[in-house]
């Protein structure tokens, strides 16, 4: 199989574009519709169908590269194309990366991960615990009508420098899965481990079901010094809900350790559908006065919450032109 500098395979005509311009492990081809795991994935004619058949084919630190087809008829049905999960998908190979092959449009990315309506008590739909990996064009979306866990999480992150670029991520789908400890992103520290990881162009959260009784859309947790989030980037993402609670946060920082050096919010928008029929919420976060790191807003937009943090901190670092730290980057009404 040839790769081009343009990101286009000669054999089936994939395009990986723009993290994988090319690559030196394996490719490996799923395709929920056509594929059978009986196959080896080594084209797109002979795709597997399951992710988890996918990451077992392939070896750790190689950059394997696992290639998410959709067929384009497929990409507007709801279940036809995706990879439908009965329990969590545990991504957990170090240097094996996912990469969703489809029109890339980022409000419906076609190739969606999605919890089997008639799977039951999933708690993280994914969850990455592998480090060195990249994710691009997926949609990972966790709504089902079966028996809903206590903590239904559409995405929990646990291992380090792995990199997520137009992704939706969109948790809690469903109204039965509308509970308090419901989150679309969770980035979790486990003992002994320090984690950086980079979300660019990415959308997260969801705005099609009133949130009645859930906290967050996205919780940053750590233990202590040694078990906690180092740097944290997320870069022109759009961070979506629809609360009634004006309580409700777009980003639950859990922890003092949640962020042991920053948090950088880099051209964001954080949107609560109050267009709708949203509750105005009281702030956007809810940071730890004792809090180790910074959280640092670099030109964000936010609708529909009256502030960043109920309450002044010298936690948050407003970075960008003509900055006011009352008013910094909260839409406002445009006058006639």
């Amino acid at each position: 199989m040839t790769t081009f500098s343009d990101g286009v395979f000669q054999q089936g005509g994939a395009i990986t574009g723009d993290p994988f311009p090319f690559q030196s492990g394996r490719s490996i081809f799923v395709n929920p519709a056509l594929g059978s795991d009986t196959n080896q994935g080594e084209s797109p004619g002979e795709a597997v169908k399951t992710l988890q058949r996918a990451l077992d084919l392939a070896s750790p630190n190689q950059n394997d590269v696992v290639y998410f087809v959709v067929e384009p008829h497929e990409e507007e049905s709801h279940f036809a194309e995706a990879a439908l999960q009965s329990e969590t998908l545990e991504w957990n190979k170090d240097g094996v990366h996912l990469i969703g092959i489809n029109g890339q449009c980022l409000l419906r990315t076609g190739s969606r991960i999605a919890q089997d309506p008639n799977a039951d008590d999933i708690n993280a739909l994914v969850q990455v615990s592998a480090n060195n990996c990249c994710f691009a064009n997926l949609f990972i979306h966790q709504g089902s009508v079966g028996n809903i866990s206590t903590t239904p999480i559409a995405l929990e992150v646990n291992g380090t420098n792995n990199f997520f670029v137009n992704c939706r991520i969109s948790g809690m789908a469903w109204p039965s899965m509308d509970v308090a400890g419901g989150r679309s992103l969770v980035i979790r520290a486990h003992t002994n481990t320090l984690l950086q990881n980079t979300f660019r162009h990415c959308l997260i959260g969801f705005d099609e079901i009133t949130r009645e009784f859930a906290d967050a859309e996205v919780t940053l947790s750590g233990i202590n010094s040694s078990s906690g989030l180092t740097n944290t980037i997320f870069e022109d993402c759009y961070f979506l809900t629809n609360t009634a609670r004006a309580n409700f946060l777009f980003v639950e920082i859990a922890t003092d350790s949640s962020i042991l050096n920053y948090a950088l919010f880099r051209n964001c928008v954080f949107n609560n559908a109050i267009h709708r029929e949203a509750t105005q919420m009281t702030s956007v976060f809810n940071v730890p006065a004792t809090l180790t790191g910074l959280v640092l807003l670099n030109n964000p937009i936010v609708v529909g919450a009256n502030k960043w943090n109920p309450t002044s901190s010298n936690r948050i670092q407003l970075l960008g032109m003509g900055v006011n730290a009352a008013g910094y980057g909260l839409a406002v009404d445009v006058d006639a």
